[in-house]
Order: structure tokens, then sequence, then C-alpha cells
């Protein structure tokens, strides 16, 4: 295992003063051991970021960790999502990938509560330095929090398709009753205020 880089330590430092930590509190952290035993921990496995808050008496975030494979075909993802109906133009032809291999990341959905523009989205993520998630993120997310999308749709502006002389269209998680569907929307029809925007870390 590879030590701490100097670029991991000033990222620890930015973080810290983005989360504007009062010097007190971190003082606290350090002496207390807590922030010592954190830096202890193995973390092999995906950490549910949500629990951890609760141990630790904080409020849940609509934060998820995900591992994704970018090298699985859509249309395996699209299996393992096990959705009662999808929309049949979302292939690995018309969404190829971007990126290739696993990563285990933090995807968090981002609810406005008032209609938005696609475009309006992207420039909210853009200031705090995060990207709309990709096609590959948005199957691994509907995989493993299959019960998510039952509550509100959800949606990944990260990757699209164009038809020949068409608008752009990008897919969408969404829950009807008992049955969960994978589906297209055209971007420049914009979104109502139901809906939440998953958005990963640049």
């Amino acid at each position: 295992m590879k030590n701490a880089t100097l670029a991991q330590g000033n990222q620890m430092l930015n973080l810290i003063l983005q989360k504007q930590t009062p010097s007190e509190q971190l003082q606290r952290l350090m002496e207390s051991g807590l922030f010592s035993d954190l830096l202890e921990a193995t973390l092999e496995n995906d950490i549910d970021r949500n629990a951890f808050r609760s141990l630790i008496g904080l409020k849940p975030i609509n934060a998820f960790a995900v591992t994704v494979n970018y090298d699985l075909s859509v249309e395996n993802a699209v299996k393992a999502g096990k959705y009662d109906w999808s929309n049949s133009d979302i292939t690995t032809k018309n969404f190829p990938p971007k990126r290739k291999g696993k990563a285990g990341i933090e995807l968090t959905l981002f609810h406005f509560n008032r209609s938005m523009e696609s475009d309006e989205v992207v420039r909210e993520f853009d200031k705090q330095g995060l990207r709309p998630a990709e096609l590959p993120e948005l199957l691994s997310f509907g995989a493993k929090y299959p019960d998510i999308q039952r509550d509100f749709p959800v949606v990944a502006l990260g990757s699209f398709w164009r038809r020949p002389f068409g608008r752009r269209r990008c897919a969408y998680l969404y829950g009807h009753g008992f049955r969960r569907s994978l589906c297209l929307h055209w971007l420049a029809f914009g979104w109502h205020d139901d809906y939440r925007f998953a958005a990963v870390r640049k």
C-alpha cells in the first residue's frame, strides 16, 4: 500500500478549510484520538456513509457509496438492476463508456425543489466541484439501491444519446407502485421539481 501523497494531504487541509472547522473543535478531535483512529482504519469495502454519520451523531445526507465497473456492458448493467422495464435504446452502442476499470465512488443526489433546466443543474454542480453522474454510475446505483427510485426519479446528466437529427436524451430511474423503470428523457424539455440529480466529485 502506498503512503499518503502531498496532494492528498493538501486535499485534507482544503476540506478542513471548506468546512470552516473551528480550531477548538479540530484540537478536541486530535486530542481525543478519534482522528487518529479514523486514519488507522482499513477501508477495503464500500462504506455506508449515512450509517457512519449516524454513529457520530450527525444527520444523514443523500450520499451513497457505489462500486462501478466501467468495463461492464450497458446491457449487463441493466440486467443487474433487475428493472421491470427499460428503454430499448439504452445500449452500449448508444451510450459508449467514457472510463475504464473499476472504481469506488460517492454518488450524491441533489434536490433543488423547483423545476430545473439541464444546463442549469450542470452549472450548479460545477460551482461545487462536482460533475453529473454518467450512465454506468447510475446503473450501479440502481442495482445497489433498488428502492430509492420508488420515492423519486433519479437522473444522470453525464451521459446522453442523440438520434440522427434528433434531440439529446439521457437516462433516469423511475418508480411507480411496484414497478421500477429505466427511462430516457429529452434534455431540452427540463425537469419537474420532484427529480433528483446524481453527481460525483470531479
